[in-house]
């Protein structure tokens, strides 16, 4: 259908998602309606958009914003909202990388317009910019806002301009690409921003930007606290229980298995599969890849890696991934699983050689009765090995289990942000 004026899109260019203080449990009315709004306008935008739009139909994609608070959407929302996202980010890749700039009347190009643009951390916009080129720029904010110029070629920062009105004219002394960052001084900040050039140049190419793994101390390096898992066994350890009374013959109907803690750990996950027949399943040793997978589809969410006090907080990272990581279930496989922190205690216990008053073991994090389940197990600091016992309570039936472990600690991680003349 060829691109025509719309009246009903024209007050929404602009939509900014902004959640309202809550738990994230429950996402709000709010919430729900300028989702659908954004929604309604890029399938709006989609249906009356020719493959060769207008400039008119490309101002309109420019301006089209999706932002949100992910910890106050509902964890059932949030793949909805992070999928209308990279939809969006779809369109603008396809149409706009290569596209020519919006001109305004008077000659000055459009980098950036904006009336309300919501500053959680520095937002950075690039230009490719000729020797003699003149750059305007202009923001408004309730707070103070904060602006550089920076010459991304030279890496260096050339300007830097503080205040809740900012205005500028800057007449650019060599041909590079630049970036205009602006800044929030609080943790969220309404902003207005005007960008544009004047050139005598007709032909400005396009920037594309990237990102790549960065180190501590690289030019515009950012940190994210993240999380690093590694396997503490090669393989699943299999072990087979037998029924208390063929164990009277042979086999056992209690085991051990010692889980050597890796320094730096702060927790480690487990993955625990019982059945009542020895096969084999797909998903026997793929714990640790399907960890990792589930961080990286979740981890966008900002949510808490785990929660500190007990590390049991239902809407922390750590929850949500071994929720996602769950191995098949049997309703009618079951056994007893203990956790010791000394050896003799756990050997007392296998052996069978003393009763419950002479050995102690972890209330908390063992369980009894205990099905096919993922788990989060806390060391004591200091301690270098952890002992898992498994006993089968059943009088004639043989039990199996599947035992994956991966320790979890925190890292620092940094990315870079890369910008290159895009030759389309």
């Amino acid at each position: 259908m060829k691109y025509g004026y719309r009246p009903a899109l024209g007050a929404l260019f602009f939509l900014a998602l902004v959640a309202c203080k809550g738990t994230g449990s429950v996402t709000t009315e709010r919430d729900r309606l300028l989702y659908e709004a954004i929604e309604d306008q890029i399938n709006a935008w989609e249906e009356s958009t020719s493959e060769q739009p207008t400039q008119a139909a490309l101002s309109e994609l420019r301006q089209i914003t999706l932002e949100y608070d992910s910890t106050n959407i509902a964890e059932a929302d949030r793949p909805k909202f992070k999928a209308l996202g990279e939809r969006l980010q779809g369109l603008k890749a396809r149409y706009l990388d290569g596209a020519a700039p919006e001109v305004h009347s008077g000659g000055a190009t459009s980098i950036a317009s904006v009336r309300e643009l919501l500053l959680t951390q520095p937002t950075r916009y690039p230009v490719y910019l000729y020797a003699g080129d003149t750059l305007s720029l202009k923001a408004q904010s309730e707070e103070v806002v904060q602006l550089s110029l920076i010459n991304y070629d030279k890496r260096q920062t050339m300007h830097h301009w503080s205040g809740r009105t900012v205005e500028q004219s800057i007449i650019i002394p060599h041909k590079a690409i630049y970036l205009v960052e602006v800044s929030p001084t609080a943790s969220r900040q309404y902003t207005g921003l005007q960008l544009s050039y004047r050139s005598m140049q007709h032909n400005h190419p396009r920037v594309k930007q990237a990102k790549k793994v960065g180190k501590k101390g690289d030019f515009l390096a950012s940190s994210e606290e993240s999380l690093k898992t590694k396997s503490v066994f090669e393989e699943p350890r299999k072990i087979t229980l037998r029924g208390q009374l063929k164990a009277a013959f042979s086999g056992h109907y209690r085991s051990i298995i010692t889980v050597a803690v890796p320094p730096k750990t702060q927790a480690l996950l487990y993955s625990l599969r019982i059945s009542s027949n020895e096969r084999t399943e797909s998903s026997d040793g793929t714990f640790p890849e399907r960890l990792q997978t589930s961080y990286s589809k979740h981890k966008v969410f900002g949510l808490t890696l785990y929660e500190r006090e007990g590390g049991r907080g239902r809407n922390s990272l750590v929850n949500l991934i071994l929720g996602d990581t769950r191995p098949p279930r049997e309703e009618n496989a079951y056994c007893n699983f203990y956790v010791f922190k000394s050896r003799s205690d756990a050997k007392r216990w296998q052996d069978g050689t003393a009763g419950g008053a002479n050995f102690s073991y972890d209330v908390d994090q063992s369980q009894q009765g205990t099905q096919s389940c993922n788990g989060r197990l806390i060391p004591a600091k200091g301690q270098s090995n952890v002992y898992l016992g498994f006993e089968n309570e059943r009088f004639r039936y043989d039990t199996y289990i599947w035992l994956e472990v991966v320790s979890l600690s925190e890292t620092t991680s940094y990315t870079t942000p890369t910008y290159s003349i895009n030759k389309r």
